[in-house]
């Protein structure tokens, strides 16, 4: 069990839930699922209810998936004015997250010779910057130079206004389109982007 706090760091990291939760205050006393009766599960919580208060954020949601057996816990609060433990049904920000799950399955058609990653991204996605001389490849690397709609005001002030709207990956990409490229497609990882991939692909 020595690799158990590395193994449930990297997993809860992808799940936190930190929504309305101050850094300058203390975090709320652990409020833990129900957990198997089984060491696995004790064991696996008493790390998760640990690494919550040592790093300090209101509530996370973990889940443990491996030759041992399947669990999922719960720590602390939902955060703010919520004192609910968080659940695996609440909504939570993934955010960069998804650049990984992304090219992950990016790379998987590639390798079933689906898609290759010197193809124009503009073969699949139409009338974007840069569309028809940067690659796959370059998207999944940030070196596209396809701007980031998280930089344009119209959409920041969309987005404080209403945080809780939903977007359609297509009007995200409405967003860019007719924009001038932020940079000539690179072949190193010098000049990154942060092209948001998962509206792309």
């Amino acid at each position: 069990m020595r690799r158990l706090p590395i193994v449930l760091t990297a997993a809860f990291l992808a799940f936190t839930t930190a929504c309305g939760g101050d850094s300058g205050t203390a975090a709320p006393a652990p409020s833990t699922s129900p957990s198997p009766a089984s060491a696995f599960g004790t064991d696996l919580q008493g790390v998760l209810d640990r690494v919550r208060a040592e790093v300090g954020f209101p509530g996370v949601v973990a889940r443990v998936v491996s030759p041992d057996g399947e669990w999922t816990g719960a720590s602390g609060s939902r955060g703010g004015d919520d004192s609910e433990p968080p659940g695996p049904a609440d909504h939570t920000r993934v955010g960069s997250v998804t650049k990984t799950m992304t090219v992950t399955a990016l790379l998987q058609l590639s390798e079933d010779g689906r898609v290759s990653l010197d193809d124009p991204i503009g073969r699949y996605v139409p009338e974007l910057p840069n569309g028809d001389v940067a690659t796959l490849g370059q998207l999944a690397a940030m070196t596209s130079g396809i701007p980031s709609y998280t930089f344009d005001e119209g959409f920041q002030q969309k987005v404080f206004a209403d945080p809780m709207a939903a977007w359609t990956p297509e009007q995200l990409l409405d967003i860019v389109r007719g924009d001038p490229p932020n940079f000539v497609p690179a072949r190193s990882s010098s000049t990154p982007t942060r092209t948001r991939s998962r509206s792309v692909l």
